[in-house]
């Protein structure tokens, strides 16, 4: 099973290989740092919860994709549909419910086979 860090480097290399015209760009969280580097990456953002993956391309319906990728078999939501009990999930889904109101498609992808389909379903809209 792919760590988060292997699923994030094997989508963008997806990315580079099958949609190389488009702009996108990811943010450092997900990488090991030393705590330094993460002081100073943290005081360049807005706020916590910021997606992993950002795609600088607009389609039919959104100004552009953004992606929390988990590794394949984290669960983020209860068999209910409600969001789990944990502070950094649900930080996450307040930054990806805040995207969504500024007119960007922005969700969860479990594992590199669900962030890949849905990236294939947002660049069939352009």
């Amino acid at each position: 099973m792919l760590t988060e860090e292997q699923t994030h480097l094997k989508l963008c290399n997806y990315l580079h290989t099958n949609y190389p015209d488009i702009i996108f760009t990811s943010d450092l969280n997900g990488i090991k740092l030393t705590p330094g580097q993460a002081r100073k990456i943290k005081n360049l953002k807005s706020s916590k919860g910021i997606p992993d993956l950002i795609i600088f391309e607009p389609n039919k319906f959104y100004f552009g994709l953004l992606l929390e990728i988990k590794k394949e078999g984290v669960k983020v939501f209860k068999k209910n549909g409600d969001i789990i009990k944990n502070e950094h999930i649900q930080e996450q889904n307040t930054m990806i419910e805040r995207l969504k109101q500024k007119g960007f498609l922005a969700s969860f992808g479990i594992g590199y086979d669900d962030c890949k389909n849905i990236i294939d379903m947002y660049m069939v809209a352009r």
